[in-house]
């Protein structure tokens, strides 16, 4: 752990500096005992305060696991103080600048005591940071002086792209899309399979429209068959050819997690997923498990725009083996060309902010 501290005068030290250099100034002047001795009262507080500062929350370390959360996401994050000198630390404030963190107070922290807090955050910013910085503050004992000590713990925060809102069209996956509009059984995707009545809790996208007019009450589909056996999962932060502009930020951090939020969904689902992010060149990613997913999404918290570059033949080749691929266009470019004719198997998806 590493810590730098800042040392600030506060309004009422100013008033009592001030005051204090103009008595030196009348005792130098005058050389009146009385006066001296009412500029020795004036300035003792100042540097009793002072050197007490010097020594105050020098030895406070802090403990932190590392943190996995989402951007704009409240947590609550449960640190550790450990004071290692052999005075006491009082009226210590503990906060965390970067995740917004309120300050928290400790009144007192005795010698080789340790405390337990809890800070309530707020990480706003995509990123990755291999340490965290925290506020160590106190105006102990007289408020003159308030000395700013920041500590740096050796713990992870990984702030992954926030989860947005997909609506069905962007939820549902092709073969979803499918399901009942071809009789053949080879079709990616679900059957028809039978009609029963609509129950609460039901999703409302499974209602037979026409028979549950002919019936008079709400009749849905029952569908069985397979889900597509490889699906692929495109991330394209590439900026269209010629331009400078990466195109709008928001809509790239939308477009993050949009695939975050795909990636959280086909988690639960039984089917092999097989990812490209295309930055600065054609990076292949597993996401087969939690733990491959987790590296993925830590992989996404640092991504950023690239410039642009025609994709190799043998991903288009990749790509012509799945069943189904979903592509988001993270920055202004628009692969339809590129892709030929794999356009009609490919769904592109993209925001209503471009």
């Amino acid at each position: 752990m590493t810590c730098h501290a800042t040392l600030e005068i506060t309004p009422r030290g100013h008033w009592l500096l001030w005051l204090a250099a103009a008595t030196v100034l009348g005792a130098w002047l005058s050389g009146d005992d009385h006066v001296r001795l009412a500029a020795a009262l004036l300035l003792a507080p100042l540097l009793l305060d002072l050197l007490a500062k010097l020594r105050a929350c020098r030895f406070v370390t802090v403990e932190v696991a590392p943190r996995r959360t989402a951007a704009g996401a409240l947590f609550r994050e449960q640190l550790a103080l450990h004071n290692g000198s052999r005075a006491t630390v009082r009226d210590l404030l503990v906060a965390e600048p970067a995740t917004h963190a309120p300050p928290v107070l400790v009144t007192a922290l005795g010698p080789g005591d340790r405390a337990l807090l809890q800070l309530h955050c707020h990480s706003t910013v995509r990123g990755r940071r291999e340490s965290r910085e925290f506020e160590l503050r106190t105006g102990w004992p007289l408020g003159l002086f308030v000395l700013r000590r920041v500590a740096a713990a050796a713990a992870e925060l990984v702030t992954e792209p926030a989860r947005v809102a997909l609506d069905e069209r962007w939820s549902a996956t092709a073969a979803d899309r499918q399901a009942g509009q071809s009789p053949r059984r080879d079709l990616a995707g679900d059957e028809f399979h039978a009609l029963r009545e609509h129950q609460t809790g039901d999703d409302a996208r499974g209602v037979h429209a026409l028979r549950s007019a002919a019936r008079g009450q709400l009749v849905r589909t029952v569908t069985h068959g397979r889900l597509p056996a490889e699906l692929g999962l495109v991330l394209d932060l590439r900026s269209a050819a010629g331009k400078r502009r990466h195109g709008s930020r928001r809509h790239f951090e939308w477009s993050l997690g949009a695939v975050a939020t795909l990636l959280d969904r086909l988690g639960h689902e039984q089917r092999t997923l097989r990812l490209w992010l295309l930055g600065t060149g054609a990076e292949r990613l597993s996401a087969g498990n939690q733990e491959q997913r987790q590296r993925v999404l830590a992989r996404l918290a640092t991504a950023a725009p690239a410039e642009h570059w025609p994709l190799p033949p043998e991903l288009l080749r990749e790509l012509e083996a799945l069943d189904e691929c979903l592509w988001v266009a993270a920055s202004n470019h628009r692969p339809d060309r590129e892709l030929g004719p794999l356009r009609r198997r490919v769904r592109l998806l993209r925001g209503r902010d471009r």
